[in-house]
C-alpha cells in the first residue's frame, strides 16, 4: 500500500509552498505560478486524513499503481443500482470496496452468490443464476423436480410442488378438471376422473344416487335416474319382475308383488276374485279358486210326494222335522203284514271338512209323532251314516202293505268357476218292510235337489196312505 502522496510530489509541493509564502511577503499581488496552480489543484478535495486505497471516509481520491491520483464514485445501495445477483462472465471492474466484482460461474462463491458450481447447467442444484435451485425458479432440477414453470400458480399444468398437475392431486387444474378433491372416493361430489358426480357417470354418488351403471337401460337393476330398480317404479326389471305398473294398487292386474294377479297371491283382484287369503287351503273361508266357501247347509221350502194307499180313509197328518232337520229313517208296527203305525226319525245335517273338502255330516235329531194304531210286529229302518231319506217305493191297497225307503248322502261340489253347490249322491234302498198285499207302486222321490223332512200320512187304526214332505237343500256363504 502507498501513501496518499508520492515522495517526489511532496518535495515539489513543499518548495512551491515556500515560494508562495515568500512571494506573499514580497508582493501580495504576485500571481501564482503554473507550478503553484498544479500543486494547489492537486490538494483540492483533501478534507480528511490520507489513507490507503479503499479506506472509507469522505475522501474520494486515490492512486493507481503508478502513483497518479485517480477519482472514483461509490455506488449507493439505496439507489437500487446494486444488482441482486452477481454479474456473470469476466469482469475487470470493482465493487464499492474497491475489490473486483464477483463472477457467477467462476467456481467461487462470493456474496451475493448463493452457490457457484462453475458450470452453466440449469438442471443441477446450482443453476446459471448462482442462486440455489428451488421450486419456482424456472429451472427443472434433475432428480428433484418433474416440471418448473417459474410461477406460483398452483392450478396450471405445473403445480407449486413442481410436479405435473394430475387428477387426484387435490388441485383443480383450470380448463382441464372440473374438480379435484384429492381422494379416490367415487361416492362423493367429485369422482376419480375429476368430474362432478352426475347421474349416469358410472359412479354412485353417496347420499344422492342409489346406483349408477352409466347406461340408459331401465330394465336392469339400476334405472337411468340412478334409482335402484324396485317393484312399483314403473319399469319392468328383466328376470325379476313379470309386471310393474308403477302403482301400489293391489287390486289391479299387477299388484305390489310385481307378479300378475293370481288366485292365492294374497291380493284381492277387483272384479275377478271374491276373496284371496294367500294360502293353498281350499276348505277354509276362501277356496283355492278365490271364491268364498259355504258356511252352512240351509233347508228351504219344498214339495210333497204322491201319497199311496187309501187317501180317503183316516185323518191327514203332515208332521215336519224341527227346523234344520230332515228324515233319516222310520220306526213302526206291523199288523198282519200291513202297517198299523209308524213315526219318522229326524237328523240334523251340517257342513264339515274332511281331507280339505267340504262334506255333509248328519247327527241324530228328534223323532216325529207316531201315527196309526196298535200292531204286533215292530220294525225300524234307518239310513246309513250321514245319509238322509230321499224317496220310497212299495205296495198298497186299502192300506199301506209294504214300504221300501231310499237314502242318499248330501254331497258338496265345487264347479270349475269355483262356485259351491250341494246335491244328492247315489240313492240306496233300505230293506223292504211289510207284506205282499195290495198293488205295487213305483219309486217315488222328493223333487230334484230336495230331501224328505216330513211324514205325509192318512191314518186311523192303521196307516191308510203314505207320502213324504220334502225340503230344498242349499248352501249359505
Amino acid at each position: 500500500m502507498s501513501t496518499g502522496y508520492g515522495s517526489g510530489a511532496l518535495r515539489l509541493q513543499g518548495a512551491a509552498l515556500i515560494a508562495a509564502l515568500l512571494a506573499g511577503c514580497l508582493n501580495s499581488e504576485t500571481n501564482v505560478t503554473d507550478a503553484d496552480s498544479e500543486a494547489t489543484g492537486s490538494m483540492t478535495g483533501m478534507t480528511g486524513t490520507t489513507g490507503t486505497t479503499g479506506t472509507t471516509g469522505t475522501d474520494t481520491t486515490g492512486t493507481d499503481t503508478t502513483g497518479v491520483l485517480t477519482s472514483t464514485t461509490p455506488t449507493d445501495p439505496s439507489s437500487g443500482d446494486v444488482p441482486t445477483e452477481p454479474t456473470t462472465g469476466t469482469s475487470t471492474g470493482s465493487d464499492s470496496t474497491g475489490e473486483p466484482a464477483p463472477v457467477c460461474g467462476d467456481g467461487v462463491v462470493e456474496a451475493p452468490e448463493g452457490c457457484d458450481d462453475a458450470n452453466a447447467d440449469d438442471s443441477d442444484a446450482c443453476p446459471a443464476s448462482c442462486a440455489p435451485a428451488f421450486c419456482g425458479d424456472g429451472f427443472v432440477q434433475a432428480g428433484f423436480e418433474v416440471c418448473d414453470d417459474g410461477n406460483k400458480v398452483n392450478d396450471d399444468a405445473c403445480t407449486n410442488t413442481c410436479t405435473p398437475a394430475v387428477c387426484g392431486d387435490g388441485v383443480a387444474q383450470v380448463g382441464v378438471e372440473v374438480c379435484d378433491d384429492g381422494d379416490q372416493d367415487d361416492g362423493d361430489y367429485c369422482t376419480t376422473t375429476c368430474q362432478l358426480a352426475s347421474c349416469g357417470d358410472g359412479f354412485t354418488h353417496a347420499g344422492v344416487e342409489d346406483c349408477d351403471d352409466a347406461n340408459p337401460d331401465d330394465s336392469d337393476a339400476c334405472l337411468t335416474d340412478c334409482r335402484a330398480a324396485s317393484c312399483g317404479d314403473g319399469f319392468l326389471h328383466a328376470g325379476v319382475e313379470t309386471c310393474d305398473d308403477g302403482d301400489a294398487d293391489d287390486s289391479d292386474e299387477c299388484p305390489s308383488s310385481c307378479a300378475p294377479a293370481v288366485c292365492g297371491d294374497g291380493f284381492l283382484h277387483a272384479g275377478v276374485e271374491v276373496c284371496d287369503d294367500g294360502n293353498q287351503v281350499n276348505a277354509d273361508a276362501c277356496s283355492n279358486k278365490c271364491v268364498a266357501t259355504p258356511k252352512a247347509l240351509l233347508l228351504g221350502p219344498g214339495g210333497l210326494t204322491t201319497q199311496y194307499g187309501d187317501t180317503q180313509l183316516g185323518l191327514a197328518y203332515l208332521d215336519t222335522c224341527p227346523q234344520g232337520q230332515v228324515l233319516i229313517g222310520f220306526t213302526g208296527v206291523l199288523k198282519t203284514d200291513s202297517h198299523a203305525a209308524l213315526k219318522g226319525m229326524c237328523g240334523a245335517p251340517g257342513l264339515a271338512v274332511q281331507a280339505d273338502a267340504f262334506v255333509v255330516e248328519v247327527v241324530a235329531g228328534a223323532p216325529l209323532p207316531e201315527r196309526g194304531g196298535a200292531g204286533d210286529t215292530p220294525w225300524m229302518r234307518g239310513c246309513a251314516a250321514n245319509q238322509v231319506v230321499t224317496g220310497f217305493a212299495g205296495r198298497a191297497g186299502v192300506g199301506v202293505d209294504q214300504l221300501t225307503l231310499s237314502c242318499a248322502p248330501l254331497v258338496v261340489s265345487e264347479a270349475m268357476d269355483g262356485s259351491f253347490s250341494v246335491g244328492l249322491g247315489p240313492a240306496s234302498p233300505l230293506p223292504a218292510v211289510g207284506g205282499a198285499g195290495g198293488l205295487p207302486f213305483p219309486q217315488t222321490d222328493c223333487p230334484e235337489g230336495q230331501v224328505a223332512n216330513a211324514q205325509n200320512l192318512r191314518a186311523d187304526a192303521t196307516i191308510a196312505a203314505f207320502g213324504l214332505g220334502c225340503a230344498a237343500v242349499s248352501l249359505s256363504e
